[in-house]
């Protein structure tokens, strides 16, 4: 019962691709360590954990190429929305970032009932390895013209099409297989579950942020993506921010790479804080 809580709300941060703390952290920019705490100064408590990649790296590496995404990152959100419900939190609402962002459909979908609502932070439908693709073409169009940009855009453009094809692997193809640098299994263990359509086909309510000078995922294709989706849904809501990077900061020097997350001092809009906490607070 709600008795046992001050507050009825919670909400449950997951992190983008890669070992991450519960901090999420980019060199001294702890992004979800400040997401966390302006969530509750506006009443929402927070629950966040380290990544069982980061956690038991060594667990993850013995697993190798059979790790999936249920592993990474969905299997320990369910049971985040399990833990919270039985501490008598009425609503509970999956925050995912980035990769979290991309699966949170997904979590909910899994959840069984146990979410309430979903936010994606510069999520997309639109898959890993198309995103990839984008984010090497964008590196390509700084190499002057020549053959080791001819011979980089074939790379990228062969490896879309292995993408492809995942579909018609067997197992032991997708287990030995690499696509951008990703285990085919990985990537397969996304796309089996459809995101879209299970996006589509759930009625809680849905939040979709975005920053419009995010390199590593676009406004245009990506929140777009989501948009042309789900599109006449009345439990969708979007929002795009000027001026704010992938870490919902605004952005250093855009040079195609990561190096200034981790160079400069980033502080998380508060406006991005402030709509979180207001949709959650409302599901």
């Amino acid at each position: 019962s709600s008795e046992t809580s001050d507050h009825r709300v919670a909400a449950v941060l997951v992190s983008g691709s890669g070992p991450n703390g519960m901090d999420c952290a980019f060199g001294e920019n702890r992004i979800f360590q400040q997401i966390a705490w302006g969530l509750a100064q506006q009443g929402v408590d927070v629950l966040r954990y380290d990544d069982r990649t980061y956690a038991y790296p060594w667990d993850s590496v013995a697993l190798g190429n059979t790790l999936d995404i249920g592993y990474e990152t969905v299997d320990d959100a369910v049971s985040a929305a399990a833990l919270l419900k039985g501490m008598g939190y009425e609503k509970v609402v999956v925050i995912g970032h980035s990769l979290g962002g991309m699966i949170a459909p997904a979590i909910v979908q899994e959840s069984e009932g146990l979410y309430d609502g979903m936010v994606s932070l510069a999520g997309s439908p639109r898959g890993l390895a198309k995103i990839s693709y984008d984010q090497n073409m964008l590196f390509i169009d700084t190499i002057p013209d020549g053959e080791l940009k001819e011979q980089n855009i074939q790379y990228v453009e062969q490896q879309l099409a292995l993408a492809g094809t995942l579909d018609s692997m067997t197992e032991e193809q997708l287990l030995t297989t690499t696509v951008f640098g990703m285990s085919a299994y990985y990537l397969k263990s996304i796309e089996d579950y459809g995101i879209p359509a299970i996006a589509l086909d759930l009625d809680v309510p849905m939040l979709f942020l975005q920053g419009m000078s995010d390199w590593q995922v676009s406004y245009e294709k990506d929140y777009g993506a989501w948009m042309d989706i789900l599109d006449g849904k009345d439990n969708v809501q979007g929002q795009l921010y000027m001026g704010l990077n992938h870490l919902f900061c605004i952005p250093g020097q855009y040079d195609g790479d990561s190096t200034d997350y981790y160079m400069s001092q980033m502080t998380v809009n508060p406006s991005v804080i402030d709509d979180l906490a207001e949709f959650v607070l409302s599901v």
